[in-house]
């Protein structure tokens, strides 16, 4: 018996200038950089990055979804989402098994897909971006398969992956030269002896290419962390609380990675090779008792029987809680190269914190995006996410971005 299971985890010519790879380097930014055998390495002073000069508009420029929505306007477990120059929308979703292209005003234009294993049909699909003028990339895990839709024409055709790495390829960006970056799932097998207690398996990230054959590897990274238990009644494994992931995010000229073992973010090239080690200080948040019982609470909240509520308890009550939260939870690259680390988020609905640095790693601002929302894309100047409400029905939101 195989189990698989993923890790998962958000203008002026000044801000073109401030997210490219040059610009003033004057002693009052919060950042220096020094040269370690040849890679350089930038120290962000993260207690210094400025707030509030970059900011998202309090009103969303458009909402699609909602319970009182039209079906057509109805989405569900939506997985990615971009935006073209003309306004019009690409989303997909694992909920509904399809793409489907909305107007400037989000009134649906086209649906494709449906629920299935045929050329035509999903089972997760995930957006990923677009390669040339309008080809959209939807990466399908479950199915591991490339689609390529036309927003107008529909699916265009498709080819399936092949991956040799630990773990079965999970999509995280798509490369300039349409290669999609995979990396942190994970599998397990009675072959090998199912793992107990907390663990953190090692997960191959890289990269494939086009055809769908494996062209590139990174390296074994460790993937989410999880606690784990194997006896009579089976395996189980379940996301730790807490949990520290490794972070991927494609760069125009590379990869962005992230263990979250630290404050640390490195930019790995083309060939694989480290370019940049980009390091922040002074963000450290300690896991309180009352994030603790908010954590349970939330997540009993979600059982549907006592005795899965029971059973949920006692599970927790074993798993070990962390003493400080980890350092970031996700990463986001926008259309400027900018690279957006987002804090991690603890129990509540506060507004979600995220520090932006350049294309080089230089700390340029802090910014808040809106209370339970995932980023999906960031475009020049707008933010594009889903976002919950109070009922948790979901509604994806495109918001306008003011660059200090």
């Amino acid at each position: 018996m195989t189990i698989r299971t993923a890790a998962f985890p958000f203008i002026a010519a000044l801000a073109l200038t401030a997210c490219g790879n040059e610009g003033p380097a004057p002693e009052t930014l919060p950042w220096s950089e020094r040269d370690s055998a040849g890679v350089t390495v930038v120290e962000n002073r993260l207690d210094e990055v400025p707030a509030g000069v970059w900011s998202l508009d309090p009103t969303p420029l458009l909402s699609i979804g909602g319970m009182d929505a039209p079906e057509p306007q109805q989405v569900f477990r939506v997985s990615g989402a971009l935006r073209f120059a003309d306004g019009r929308l690409a989303v997909s979703s694992s909920g509904t098994f399809d793409v489907r292209i909305y107007d400037g005003d989000g009134a649906i234009l086209a649906r494709y897909g449906a629920e299935g294993d045929g050329p035509e049909e999903f089972r997760d699909p995930k957006l990923l971006g677009r390669y040339g003028p309008d080809t959209l990339v939807v990466f399908d895990a479950t199915l591991s398969r490339i689609t390529w839709v036309g927003p107008e024409k529909g699916v265009l055709g498709g080819v399936p992956v092949s991956w040799s790495g630990r773990g079965f390829p999970v999509a995280r960006g798509l490369l300039a030269d349409g290669s999609i970056l995979v990396g942190g799932g994970m599998s397990f097998s009675s072959d090998e002896g199912f793992p107990t207690g907390v663990i953190r398996p090692l997960s191959t990230f890289g990269w494939v290419a086009r055809d769908g054959t494996e062209a590139a590897r990174l390296g074994d990274l460790p993937a989410s962390e999880m606690f784990a238990r194997a006896d009579e009644r089976g395996f189980m494994a379940r996301s730790l609380p807490f949990a520290r992931g490794t972070v991927a995010a494609p760069a125009r000229d590379g990869v962005w990675l992230g263990t979250a073992d630290a404050w640390e973010l490195r930019l790995h090239g083309l060939d694989g090779a480290v370019k940049r080690v980009v390091r922040g200080t002074g963000r450290a948040r300690p896991v309180t008792l009352s994030d603790r019982d908010a954590y349970v609470e939330e997540a009993v909240a979600e059982t549907s029987t006592e005795n899965e509520a029971r059973s949920l308890r006692g599970l927790l009550d074993e798993m070990p809680f962390p003493s400080e939260y980890p350092p970031y939870q996700s990463l986001v690259v926008d259309a400027l190269g900018c690279v957006w680390v987002q804090d991690y988020e603890g129990p509540g609905t506060a507004p979600a914190s995220w520090t932006v640095l350049d294309a080089s790693g230089r700390a340029l601002a802090r910014v808040l995006t809106p209370p339970r929302m995932r980023v999906l894309e960031i475009g020049s100047d707008y933010v594009l996410g889903v976002t919950l409400d109070e009922l948790d029905v979901e509604r994806l939101t495109l918001w306008a971005l003011r660059r200090g």
